[in-house]
């Protein structure tokens, strides 16, 4: 039997999910087109793996294994596929360094001075970790905190946090403001690093009020734009979007953003340590 991973992965989505309609969007198929993938997926292994649970779903005993060992099976496949780049790149000498936007000028600036070949990749604000510990690249420039426990860094740059507010906001007339201000103000939600970003629990001790998830930074400068929360983020995020209809303030009672190489100790090569080097010289 030849398991066709694109249905492996579909079908863990919809573990995951449980429900197709939600599934479906986000692998932007159709509710039909997956139910027949997941139908297809069914007739290859030979048994049910999903079950009609009143309007809804429900994984089968036998759905509940094949989701974990299809999980098990992506992340392989995806380190198999990671490991033939990275060797590629080795025997070159090309180093791929990952960023999450905007890049530091200092950093920036350093990497004019490297002497070996350097492909930059634009790293997903949610997958940056997922895509460092994978070692998808070598190397990557990121905010702290990062979520991998496998990985090491050094901080390379820090910056203020600013509060950002639509233009008509009150407190978008202020020229910086304490932490305590904000706590009565909804604040965009977070899918990863919500605890440094949206100061949880503020300094009294209470959490934030949430407002909408985001998973982007342009989707959070769309949020606050529109006035549907504010906004907690590094000063030059705000430099670098310049989103209109939005204001930043600085916070002047909070630790600055850090932002750091960091490397996946197990996938690093010499070419990266090169670079990686000269980007965090003194």
């Amino acid at each position: 039997m030849d398991l066709d991973l694109r249905l492996a992965r579909a079908f863990v989505v919809v573990a995951e999910e449980e429900h197709i309609g939600r599934a479906a969007d986000r692998l932007h198929l159709s509710q039909p087109g997956l139910t027949k993938q997941v139908r297809r997926l069914e007739r290859l292994v030979g048994v049910a793996l999903l079950q009609r649970d009143g309007r809804g779903i429900r994984l089968t005993r036998a759905g509940e294994t094949f989701a974990t060992e299809a999980r098990a099976l992506l992340e392989r496949a995806e380190r198999l596929v990671a490991a033939t780049r990275q060797a590629a790149r080795a025997e070159a000498g090309v180093v791929r360094l990952g960023f999450v936007p905007p890049l530091p000028a200092a950093v920036s600036a350093r990497l004019g001075e490297v002497d070996s070949p350097v492909e930059l990749r634009r790293v997903d604000w949610v997958r940056r970790d997922e895509v460092l510990a994978a070692g998808e690249v070598d190397l990557c420039v990121l905010a702290l905190p990062i979520g991998s426990p496998a990985a090491e860094y050094v901080v390379v740059w820090r910056e203020p946090r600013v509060a950002g507010f639509p233009a008509a906001h009150p407190l978008a007339a202020r020229e910086e403001l304490s932490i305590r201000e904000v706590d009565d103000e909804p604040i965009v939600d977070l899918p990863t690093h919500r605890d440094f970003w949206c100061v949880d629990p503020r300094p009294g001790g209470r959490s934030p009020i949430w407002g909408p998830m985001v998973h982007s930074v342009e989707e959070m400068l769309e949020v606050v734009a529109r006035g549907g929360a504010m906004c907690i983020t590094s000063s030059s995020v705000a430099e670098f979007y310049r989103p209109t209809g939005v204001v930043f303030v600085p916070i002047v009672d909070i630790s600055d953003a850090e932002i750091a190489v960091a490397w996946n100790p197990t996938h690093v090569t010499p070419a990266a340590e090169a670079v990686r080097d000269s980007l965090t010289a003194r």
